[in-house]
C-alpha cells in the first residue's frame, strides 16, 4: 500500500500542461524547496534567529540521507514527506505556545497528510513526535487539558486519513 498524495500533487502539475516526466522533476524540486522552508520556519521559532534557521534549512537539505533519497532511491513520497515533519513539529510548537485550535487543525492537517503521502514515514516519525509532545507537556501546567486536545487532533488526523489506513490495516494480509 504506497501512499498516494505525492502522485495526487503531481497529478496537478501534469494537468496544468507539464508532461509526466517534468512533472515528477517539479515535484523532487518542490520537496527539496519544501522542506528546506519548512526547516527555516521551524528553526526560526526555535532558534529565533534567521541565520540560525537558514543554517538549519541548509544542512536539513544537504543530508546525505536526502541525497540518496532524491538522486539515487528516487523515493518521491518519502523526499516529500521531509516537507511535512518540521511543518508538524512547528504547529506543535504552535500549539504549545498559543492553545489556539487553528494550530491544532492544521497539525491534524499535516499529520494526515504525512500518512496519505508515506505511512512508513508517519510510523517511524510518531516516536520523535510523541517524545517531543511529551517533553513539552511535562513542562506545561494543564496537562490533561492539553493531552486531551493534543489526543483529539490525533484521532482528526487518523479519521481523515481513515479511507487509507483502514485497507491497509485490514487488506494487508491479501
Amino acid at each position: 500500500f504506497y501512499g498516494q498524495a505525492s502522485y495526487a500533487v503531481g497529478e496537478i502539475f501534469h494537468l496544468i500542461g507539464f508532461s509526466k516526466i517534468d512533472s515528477l522533476k517539479m515535484l523532487f524540486a518542490l520537496s527539496l524547496l519544501g522542506s528546506a522552508l519548512s526547516m527555516f520556519l521551524l528553526a526560526r521559532k526555535i532558534w529565533k534567529g534567521d541565520f540560525a534557521a537558514l543554517v538549519s534549512g541548509v544542512i536539513y537539505i544537504y543530508a546525505p540521507y536526502r541525497a540518496v533519497d532524491v538522486w539515487v532511491r528516487g523515493a518521491l513520497p518519502e523526499a516529500l514527506s521531509f516537507i511535512l515533519f518540521p511543518l508538524i513539529i512547528l504547529k506543535l510548537e504552535e500549539f504549545f505556545e498559543n492553545k489556539k485550535s487553528k494550530s491544532l487543525l492544521w497539525l491534524s492537517l499535516f499529520l494526515a497528510l504525512l500518512i496519505l503521502n508515506h505511512n512508513l514515514s508517519a510510523f517511524l516519525f510518531a516516536p520523535l513526535l510523541v517524545g517531543w509532545g511529551a517533553y513539552r507537556i511535562y513542562y506545561s501546567k494543564d496537562r490533561t487539558n492539553l493531552i486531551l486536545k493534543l489526543f483529539g487532533a490525533v484521532l482528526f488526523a487518523l479519521l481523515i486519513s481513515s479511507f487509507y489506513l483502514l485497507p491497509v490495516i485490514f487488506e494487508s494480509k491479501f
